[in-house]
Formats: C-alpha cells, structure tokens, sequence
C-alpha cells in the first residue's frame, strides 16, 4: 500500500512527464513522524479552543478580553 507522499510523487512525474529527483522523492514521500501527528493534533486543539473562546466573546458584549471569556 502507498503511503499519500508517494501517490503525489507519481501525480507530478504522470503530469510533468519527468522524473522527481530521488532526494525530493524521499522527502515528499515520507509520512508523518510521532512528532509531527503530535503538533497536529495540538494546533487542531488550540484553533477549537480559540473558537470557543472568540463564540464567548461574540455571544456576551460585556466580556472585553480573552482571558475573561475563558
């Protein structure tokens, strides 16, 4: 099974008609590390979080900042 790096990889060589050099492959090909999944699920996390507290702010006029509506 290809992981998506490597389906994008062979997108680009079938529509440019070239080959991607093999160190560019690689790096597209690649997926994911521990790290990465991590700060994704954190950034996913604290845009939610901003949301609600932005919807707190919006919904009650008299909350002036932020760290109010939290």
């Amino acid at each position: 099974m290809n992981c998506p790096g490597e389906d994008l990889v062979a997108a680009m060589e079938a529509v440019s008609g070239q080959q991607v050099p093999k160190d560019m492959n690689r790096q597209i090909s690649k997926g994911a590390n521990e790290l990465d999944l991590v700060r994704s699920g954190l950034d996913d996390t604290m845009r939610m979080a901003f949301q609600d507290i932005h919807e707190v702010m919006k919904t009650y006029p008299d909350i002036k900042d932020y760290r109010t509506a939290m």
